[in-house]
């Protein structure tokens, strides 16, 4: 059973990826609820300065990469609107050639559309905009918010204090547990989406090849009887 379920996994990535994502939602929507605290060696307050500079640099590489990720998929939905055209130009095949077509040529048609649509519900899920987050400006500073009350005002007074290292630390340590969350997702996702379109494509040039093979199959064995003849 087993061995049933990473076959069917691995030509259809989709549902594998779906799971997985689907975990890591739950665990983005349980770390959301959570309140964190900090718990450390009395030794390390002398090292807050120096963590805190690496979770900012971490934090950074972190954003590169997912906008890298959402990058490569948009280049993506180029792709597909090179295979959505390779995959209409094939369905007009039918229109033209249906009195020698094959059933069989159908089916492979059929799974090579429902590759292409899986791969842009994928892709879909990699360029889509999610929250990031982050230790803003108005936090690092704890500066207060304007509302509706202070704009009445002929002056608006803002309080700045600078927040404590520890609660820095929470923030980010926090962030980046919820944004690993949303760039795995969106990693998956593009994986996910290059292997979808990879066999929609080698379907639909299966299916063209299958065609050509089925319309011109009486003068293929024309031919290779008349290259049999010279040959004896």
């Amino acid at each position: 059973m087993k061995y049933l379920s990473d076959l069917i996994n691995f030509i259809i990535p989709y549902l594998e990826v779906k799971k997985g994502n689907d975990i890591l939602e739950d665990k983005y929507n349980q770390i959301l609820k959570k309140e964190y605290k900090i718990c450390k060696d009395d030794k390390f307050n002398d090292g807050d300065e120096l963590f805190l500079n690496e979770l900012y640099e971490y934090q950074i590489k972190e954003l590169d990469r997912r906008s890298k990720i959402e990058d490569k998929g948009k280049s993506m939905l180029f792709v597909i609107t090179l295979s959505t055209t390779f995959l209409l130009g094939s369905i007009n095949f039918i229109y033209q050639f249906k009195d020698q077509f094959n059933p069989i040529l159908l089916i492979i048609l059929i799974l090579a559309i429902i590759f292409l649509i899986l791969s842009i519900i994928s892709v879909i899920n990699v360029v889509k905009i999610k929250p990031h987050h982050d230790l803003y400006l108005f936090d690092k500073y704890n500066i207060n918010h304007v509302t509706l009350n202070d704009l009445k005002e002929d002056k608006i007074i803002k309080n700045i204090n600078n927040v404590e290292d520890d609660k820095k630390i929470l923030t980010l340590v926090k962030s980046i547990e919820l944004n690993e969350c949303l760039i795995t997702q969106k990693s998956n996702s593009l994986d996910c989406t290059f292997a979808l379109i990879e066999r929609s494509i080698i379907l639909i040039a299966f299916f063209v090849i299958l065609l050509m093979i089925n319309i011109h199959y009486g003068k293929i064995i024309n031919c290779f009887v008349e290259i049999f003849n010279l040959l004896i």
